[in-house]
């Protein structure tokens, strides 16, 4: 996406017509997906929540273990963000245990993410520092280097909430180093606030 929502959910827009003119349920639910990550990118929670309900509605029916994992993080994360944290609680944990019985390591890491992100909005640091780090282990072991940034980012705030300014720095500085190899703007805007 890099920014430019309006072309991208033009063009996703576009393709989920297709995809529903042929009948294509896998392309539907994957359109439909990346328009809420769209919607959600741009603070549009609703309507990311509903695109993500019709697209985790659509993986059921078609039994795609990851596409349900991967919609349920992404509920997990508007709940969260929405302040619902009982429900983004149990959306995560729900994402994680099907990610654990596929075997998929790096959806357990998103749904550890998320689970580290509810963590920290209650207060608890330690749970959350764990999390973000088993999270960050996998994703570096399985060089998922978009997804790195994010891990440290997380790491250097809890860092920062307990008082550690030098951790905190060092986290977002290496978070920094990883997003300016990878080109990733909103990150590294992040990284420098």
């Amino acid at each position: 996406i890099q920014g430019d929502y309006a072309f991208a959910q033009t063009l996703l827009e576009e393709s989920l017509a297709i995809e529903r003119k042929f009948g294509q349920k896998r392309g539907v639910a994957l359109a439909l997906l990346r328009l809420g990550q769209i919607a959600a990118a741009q603070g549009d929670y609703a309507s990311a929540r509903s695109l993500w309900q019709d697209s985790l509605k659509l993986r059921r029916e078609l039994g795609e273990k990851s596409g349900i994992a991967f919609a349920l993080n992404n509920l997990s994360s508007v709940a969260r963000l929405e302040g619902d944290l009982a429900t983004a609680r149990a959306l995560a944990e729900e994402g994680l245990k099907i990610a654990r019985e596929m075997g998929s390591k790096l959806l357990e890491a998103e749904s550890q993410a998320n689970l580290g992100q509810i963590a920290l909005a209650r207060g608890d640091y330690a749970t959350a520092r764990t999390l973000f780090e088993e999270c960050l282990a996998i994703r570096q072991q399985r060089d998922a280097k978009l997804e790195i940034p994010s891990a440290m980012q997380s790491l250097g705030d809890i860092s920062f909430l307990q008082g550690d300014d030098a951790q905190a720095r060092a986290h977002y500085e290496n978070g920094l180093a990883f997003a300016k190899e990878m080109e990733l703007k909103p990150v590294m805007a992040y990284s420098l606030r």
